[in-house]
């Protein structure tokens, strides 16, 4: 059984509403709580690993995305395989479980995360802690993930893991993106993004941006292929 929370104002700002829900969940009896928003909307937290491995996998299709999520993360996933659901996502799944099956991607995709682990995290992590030096790991994760993303999807290294920790473009068009279609999660009325999306205003409006940044990357990169 899920652990009540007590109702609770959530922050505009996306980094400190994972703050206030990892702080929730760390006083969890089972690392779950549920969500109550007005009009009887809900949603359960979780960061229990069963709860995760029966969500994900051992009933995957009994939680589909849903309409509501779907609609939200429209103009920034498209009805890819990050977005679908029912039988779109059954074929799409099958086209790229094939794929990922090859021995040479797969051994592809592991020599492109050793490399980058060995000649990126691992030297800047090992100079942190000799030099007793504070760092911001979520950061530095994404950037990790960034740059084997780049290297597996577009045989691109951008470098956004290196020692100076540099600024891109693409990737902080990509963050922001992530960042304001996650917050419309937060929304205590869903049909405020929806009426921000009629009238081109507001966060819909400040998303266009990004978005447009990260296709024209993904094309060009992909055209030069």
């Amino acid at each position: 059984m899920a652990a009540k929370a007590p109702p609770i104002v959530l922050p505009i700002d996306f980094i400190e509403l994972l703050k206030l829900y990892s702080n929730i969940l760390s006083h969890s009896p089972n690392a779950t709580f549920v969500l109550r928003q007005a009009f009887g909307f809900h949603h359960i937290i979780t960061a229990n690993p069963l709860n995760v491995q029966h969500i994900l996998k051992t009933e995957f299709s009994e939680y589909p995305k849903g309409h509501l999520s779907s609609t939200i993360l429209n103009d920034f996933l498209g009805t890819g395989i990050f977005n679908a659901d029912g039988d779109n996502w059954k074929f799409q799944r099958r086209i790229s479980s094939h794929e990922f099956n090859t021995k040479s991607l797969r051994k592809f995709v592991v020599t492109i995360v050793e490399t980058e682990l060995s000649d990126h995290l691992i030297p800047i992590l090992s100079a942190t802690a000799a030099k007793r030096t504070i760092v911001d790991l979520q950061d530095i994760l994404q950037r990790f993930a960034f740059d084997n993303i780049c290297k597996i999807a577009f045989g691109f290294d951008p470098k956004y893991l290196s020692q100076s920790f540099p600024k891109i473009e693409f990737a902080l068009a990509f963050d922001n993106a992530v960042r304001i279609s996650g917050e419309w999660f937060t929304y205590a009325f869903p049909a405020i993004w929806k009426l921000q999306r009629v009238l081109d205003i507001g966060s819909e409006k400040k998303l266009k941006e990004p978005i447009s940044q990260v296709r024209e990357f993904a094309g060009k990169e992909a055209r030069t292929k």
